[in-house]
């Protein structure tokens, strides 16, 4: 056993605090701004030394229409991830096992469609969801999360699926169970932590999605990127009202990472040691 130096352990805390701190800086210069008052935010040089208040936050939650934009950003973002991860766990688990004619052609296709930016179908989507009656309305705001979310949740469960042994399947299977079965007794339990980061994934990516929200939404229907946006303008920035946003956005995923951080670690290891 290598026996380190207290001087090499106070090196390498020193540096983890240090990167800790760059890390942590932003986040803490927007709650500092959350609870300074206007001119306090305005104010050159930066004052560090202030009277804090919750006048901001008042005015977020009781004045501002947040909180209809936080659970139309909670409905959007739940609703789609749940459909996306019902439609691609049984698309992934048979890219995975079942051998059909172009089943690498479609695998392919599928993640292929990941490779253009958003943006370039973003007037294509447009213009449908005008013909069909979806602009302005969560149901098209959900289906435009599900289309872009399909094609990776569907590719990532599919290397899950890949890495769980075929033996124990086989084994049940020897014994009685179909296919349907040993998928939701075998399979599903054993790549759970990979599900997870696949969902994980998917439901921050429909939490933080704008450029979407932004075309096809009107007030009513916003969520709350879309909703920040509005206090940016060209004659001026409501940078406390904007920080005390970002600060109650971030919480309901900060509080759900927090609840399954355990098996968050054993989805991102998932594979790596067999």
């Amino acid at each position: 056993m290598v026996k380190i130096s207290r001087k090499a352990t106070i090196a390498v805390y020193s540096l983890i605090l240090f990167l800790l701190a760059i890390y942590w800086f932003p986040l803490l210069w927007i709650f500092l701004t959350s609870i300074r008052t206007r001119q306090e935010t305005l104010a050159y040089p930066p004052v560090w030394m202030f009277k804090p208040t919750m006048e901001s936050y008042i005015y977020v939650l009781t004045e501002s229409p947040f909180l209809l934009a936080l659970l139309n950003s909670i409905l959007v973002a739940g609703v789609s991830t749940i459909i996306v991860m019902g439609m691609a766990i049984p698309a992934g688990y048979a890219l995975a096992r079942f051998k059909f004619p172009g089943r690498d052609d479609i695998g392919f296709y599928i993640i292929s469609t990941k490779m253009a930016p958003p943006i370039v179908v973003l007037f294509a989507f447009y213009l449908l969801f005008f013909k069909l009656g979806l602009l302005r309305t969560h149901a098209g705001l959900i289906i435009l999360h599900i289309a872009l979310n399909l094609s990776l949740a569907t590719w990532l469960l599919k290397g899950f699926f890949e890495k769980t042994p075929k033996e124990i399947e086989e084994a049940a299977k020897v014994d009685g169970c179909s296919d349907l079965k040993v998928l939701q007794k075998i399979t599903l339990p054993l790549t759970y932590p990979g599900i997870l980061v696949t969902m994980i994934l998917c439901l921050m990516f429909s939490w933080m999605e704008f450029i979407f929200a932004s075309t096809i939404t009107d007030p009513i229907t916003r969520t709350v990127p879309v909703f920040i946006y509005s206090w940016l303008s060209f004659s001026q920035i409501y940078w406390e009202r904007v920080a005390v946003a970002g600060i109650l956005y971030m919480l309901p995923m900060l509080i759900f990472a927090l609840v399954i951080r355990n098996d968050l670690v054993k989805g991102m290891s998932f594979g790596l040691v067999k």
